[in-house]
C-alpha cells in the first residue's frame, strides 16, 4: 500500500518532510489508547502500563502511538500524566491531521488518504478523517461528493458505520472512493489531488428532525515535480458542445448493462467539463425512447442530477431501466414506453447546467435526438 503525507495545497511547500504520517497514523485518536472515542483517565491508565511494559504494545500499533501523547516515539509516565489532564480538558494534545473546519458545534480534521487494488483489481481511495461533536445535539458527519486529481467520482462510501455522534464524542471516519462510472481513460490513482464537501446536521427525535448546519469545499493535495496530476481529456478529435465559456460536452458512449443473464439496463453517458469557477449542477432529463414520450403526469422526464466541483471533469449519464421479472406490472422507464434496452434505436434528452450556489439555470439544450450506437 502506498503511503503519502497529506497537505492542503495552500501549505503544499511547507516542510513536507516533517509532515510523514505512518500507516497507524491514520487510524488513531492521540490519547484515545482503548480506541472508544473519548480521552478518559482509563486511557491514562492503559498508558501508564504500557511504559512499564504490562502492555503488549509494539512500536508499529495504533495503540502505541495513540498513548505516545508527547509524539517522541517513546511510552513514559510523562505520556500517561498528558493523557489524564486531557481527560479532564488541562490539555490539549496534537493531533496528526491538517485542520479541515472547526466551529462552535464541530470539528473535522484530515488525517491521511491512500491508494490501492481491491480483490477485483480495481483502484480505491481511503481518506481518514477526525471529527468531533461539540455540541449539545446529536451530529452526523458524512463526505461527498468527491472529486479525484480534477476528476468527479461518484461512488463513495465510509466503511465505519455509525456516523452519528453524540455529544462530546470523537471519532475517526474513513471514507473510500471509487473510480466506478468514470471515463475509461481516466486513472483514480495515483490520488495525489482531492476535492470533497464536508457536511454536519444536527440529528434529534429519532432521526425526524435533520438540519444541514455546515457544508463546505475543501482540497487537499500532495505537491509532485511537475505539479498536481489532473485529468485532462484526450479527445481531441471529439466536438465539445461549447456554452458561455462556461462548460463544454459531448457524448462519450451508449453501453448496455447485462445484469441478471439479461441485458436489463441502457446508459448514456457525456463527458463534462466545468470552466467556471463555481461548482455546477448537470441534469440529463431524458423525453423520450424511440420517439415515445417519457413524461410523466407533471411534464417531467427522467432526470438525473451531478454536481461537477470548479475546473473538473465529470461523467454525466442517462440510466434507462427494464424490469425483466415482472415487464407487465414494473414503472421501470423502459417498461413503461414498452421498449427493452436493446431495442432503444434513438433517445430525445435536455441538457440543463445550473450554477449550483444561486440554483439559476445557465443552460438549457434543445430537445435534441441522440443515436444510438
Amino acid at each position: 500500500m502506498k503511503r503519502r503525507s497529506i497537505l492542503l495545497l495552500a501549505a503544499a511547500l511547507l516542510a513536507l518532510a516533517l509532515l510523514t504520517v505512518t500507516a497507524s497514523a491514520a487510524r488513531y485518536l492521540k490519547g484515545d489508547v482503548n480506541n472508544d472515542g473519548e480521552i478518559t483517565a482509563a486511557d491514562a491508565r492503559l498508558s501508564l502500563r504500557a511504559s512499564v511494559r504490562l502492555e503488549p504494545y509494539t512500536d508499529d500499533s495504533p495503540e502505541f502511538a495513540a498513548a505516545d501523547a508527547d509524539g517522541d516515539h517513546e511510552l513514559t509516565p510523562g505520556d500517561a500524566r498528558m493523557i489524564l489532564r486531557a481527560s479532564v480538558h488541562l490539555e490539549e494534545l496534537a493531533d496528526t491531521g491538517m485542520l479541515v473546519k472547526k466551529t462552535n458545534d464541530y470539528s473535522i480534521e484530515l488525517l491521511d488518504w491512500d491508494w490501492d487494488l481491491d480483490e477485483m483489481n480495481n483502484p480505491y481511495v481511503s481518506v481518514y478523517f477526525l471529527v468531533e461533536n461539540t455540541s449539545d445535539k446529536d451530529e452526523d458527519f458524512f463526505f461527498s461528493p468527491w472529486a479525484v486529481n480534477g476528476y468527479m467520482t461518484p461512488l463513495s462510501f465510509c466503511t465505519d458505520g455509525q456516523t452519528i455522534l453524540p455529544p462530546g464524542r470523537r471519532k475517526i471516519l474513513t471514507s473510500i472512493v471509487t473510480g466506478d462510472e468514470t471515463s475509461p481513460d481516466y486513472s483514480l490513482t495515483p490520488a495525489v489531488l482531492l476535492e470533497f464537501e464536508a457536511n454536519v446536521a444536527t440529528v434529534a427525535n429519532d432521526g425526524e428532525d435533520y438540519h444541514i448546519i455546515g457544508t463546505d469545499h475543501f482540497t487537499a493535495g500532495i505537491p509532485v515535480t511537475d505539479g498536481p496530476i489532473r485529468y485532462e481529456a484526450p479527445y481531441a478529435d471529439r466536438a465539445f458542445t461549447v456554452a458561455n465559456n462556461s462548460f463544454r460536452y459531448f457524448q462519450l458512449d451508449s453501453t448496455l448493462r447485462n445484469w441478471y443473464g439479461q441485458n436489463e439496463e441502457l446508459d448514456v453517458t457525456f463527458l463534462y467539463q466545468n470552466l467556471s469557477a463555481e461548482t455546477q449542477m448537470v441534469e440529463v432529463e431524458i423525453t423520450a425512447v424511440n420517439g415515445i414520450s417519457t413524461l410523466d403526469e407533471y411534464g417531467m422526464g427522467i432526470r438525473s442530477s451531478f454536481p461537477v466541483f470548479a475546473g473538473c471533469y465529470a461523467q454525466p449519464l442517462a440510466m434507462l431501466y427494464y424490469d425483466f421479472m415482472e415487464p407487465e406490472r414494473s414503472l421501470a422507464p423502459l417498461n413503461v414506453v414498452g421498449v427493452t434496452p436493446e431495442q432503444v434505436q434513438n433517445v430525445s434528452y435536455i441538457f440543463r447546467v445550473i450554477d449550483k450556489a444561486n440554483g439559476e439555470e445557465i443552460y438549457h439544450s434543445d430537445e435534441t435526438l441522440l443515436k444510438i450506437k
